[in-house]
């Protein structure tokens, strides 16, 4: 009869991190999911891992062994002796967000503890729109009162230090393009488009991987909401659909036509609580997803830009450029500097509001929040901090965005 070890594999908490391991010899025992790390690690809380759906593979001398559980628990498998290799995927609202695999020698014996560590996974859409992930953390938001070029409305909190604390979400790589903007729209507004306001300026090139621009803060909401859908997603938006203050709707057709004017009703459009939906970045994780943990005036961890930093007035050529030719961020986020403003989701306040755990800014307002420059600033204004604002109805040639996704 064949000897057996017994293996006890326990979720304790998912770490994501990308890193490679060579294999681990150990006796049998308890095998813990990512329970440290460094770097730019994004630890998921027990809450977080209690929504996760798990598939466990063990692979080996016996027959291959499968599990498939939710949340934090143990599981016990029964093995023969020998090299096996431990895979894990976790999921979550039927997406892969990581995977991980170890090969690991098991025999009989005290316990012992293996740990597998799950590397992020790249989300990409049905349109091509890939999501990169953005790791939990903290950072000062807003700029030094010695920066060149700065304003007082990047001043820090004075609650706690100045010192924001950020949950962890996806953003796009890029800025949103023409041709995935089209692929859920049906239209390309761009002026730098074969068919735009500036098409002469572009009429010898491929325009389809530009930032889309000319979008208002109305068509980027009506975007997410599409998308979501697409992508089976629950919409991140609602608003209201008539004169009923209680009907609201998450379907951009009940919405109605999108306004070229200031609208109360499109104002008011509000979050859905839970839901898993594509949504505009709030205007601090869009600063702390630029920075990338830097605290200099650029993501380049310097305080003078250069022609690698962004488009800027001084190297576009006066128009935008293909996504993604400039070097990226720490966290590979392309464009953050220059090519397009990206529309965020806060209102416009002069001040921060006090808030130092995620925060979204005021409840009202005029006017939109945008944010990192364009190809026809200067460089001082396509800095990290660098905040502008608009009606929420605003269409310019130097305007786009970028979308998030929750963990």
């Amino acid at each position: 009869m064949k000897k057996m070890a017994s293996v006890f594999l326990s979720l304790v908490c998912v770490f994501l991190c990308a890193a490679c391991f060579s294999p681990w010899k150990g006796d049998s025992g308890t095998f813990s999911i990512g329970i440290g790390g460094s770097g730019n690690a994004r630890f998921l809380t027990p809450e977080e891992t209690a929504l996760l759906d798990h598939t466990i593979t063990l692979q080996g001398p016996g027959p291959e062994q499968v599990a498939a559980i939710r949340g934090a628990r143990t599981v016990d498998f029964s093995v023969e002796p020998g090299l096996w290799t431990i895979s894990v995927k976790a999921f979550r609202n039927g997406r892969i967000i990581a995977q991980g695999s170890r090969s690991v020698e098991i025999k009989p014996g005290p316990n012992g503890v293996i740990e597998i560590l799950m590397v992020f996974v790249t989300l990409t859409s049905s349109t091509g729109i890939e999501m990169m992930p953005i790791p939990a953390g903290n950072f000062l938001m807003g700029s030094p009162a010695n920066e060149p070029d700065r304003a007082s409305i990047e001043n820090y909190r004075t609650v706690n230090d100045g010192i924001v604390t950020m949950s962890g979400y996806w953003m796009s790589r890029y800025q949103i393009t023409q041709e995935q903007y089209e692929a859920v729209m049906n239209t390309n507004p761009s002026a730098y488009s074969s068919g735009g306001l500036n098409a002469a300026a572009v009429a010898e090139l491929d325009t389809s991987t530009f930032p889309v621009e000319r979008v208002s803060w109305y068509d980027a909401l009506v975007f997410c909401n599409k998308l979501s859908e697409m992508e089976g997603l629950t919409p991140a938006y609602e608003m209201q659909t008539g004169a009923n203050p209680n009907i609201w709707s998450t379907d951009p057709v009940d919405w109605g036509d999108i306004p070229i004017a200031i609208n109360a009703r499109w104002d008011a459009a509000r979050m859905v609580t839970a839901s898993t939906g594509y949504r505009l970045p709030t205007e601090a994780q869009w600063e702390y997803a630029c920075r990338a943990g830097t605290t200099t005036a650029f993501n380049t961890g310097s305080n003078t830009i250069s022609d690698f930093t962004g488009w800027y007035n001084e190297n576009s050529g006066a128009q935008t450029h293909q996504v993604g030719l400039k070097p990226p961020n720490a966290w590979g986020l392309y464009d953050m500097h220059g090519n397009v403003w990206e529309w965020c989701w806060d209102w416009f306040e002069n001040n921060y509001l006090e808030e130092s755990d995620d925060p979204v800014g005021p409840s009202t307002g005029t006017q939109r929040v945008y944010r990192g420059g364009s190809w026809e600033n200067s460089g001082g204004n396509i800095r990290s901090a660098v905040r502008f604002r608009n009606a929420p109805t605003e269409r310019s040639s130097v305007l786009g965005f970028r979308i998030v996704l929750p963990l």
